[in-house]
């Protein structure tokens, strides 16, 4: 980026995947900083709250198709889905996993009971 920005929006991160970013600047000389600041993080994955498109309640809507943001489209929250979703079979399971000391862990398979092969992150 260049000119005078002061900010930077970095798009089509991988949830899970850490990014390392450093400020260099550059003078009207011509001279490029060596020394900028630098930081990472860890990119999450989005909430389900923050990108569900809305529901037209103006029609009937199923479960299915409400959902679907999920797992389909350009930029999915379920990353690496390979099996299609039977609609007669979809389910949302929405909450977080955490350790003894309340913090979320990131990446958790779960498991449901009775349902073998069928693992959700």
């Amino acid at each position: 980026m260049g000119g005078s920005a002061l900010t930077y929006s970095a798009t089509g991160l991988q949830p899970l995947t850490t990014y390392g970013f450093a400020v260099q600047a550059t003078d009207a000389s011509g001279i490029v900083t060596g020394n900028g600041p630098i930081a990472s993080f860890t990119a999450q994955t989005p909430s389900a709250a923050l990108v569900a498109p809305a529901i037209d309640h103006t029609v009937g809507t199923t479960l299915a198709s409400a959902s679907s943001f999920l797992y389909s489209g350009s930029d999915p929250v379920q990353q690496g889905l390979t099996a299609s979703i039977d609609p007669q079979r979809v389910a949302v399971l929405r909450g977080t996993v955490t350790d003894v000391n309340g913090n979320a862990l990131l990446g958790v398979a779960v498991t449901i009971t009775n349902q073998l092969g069928r693992r959700f992150q």
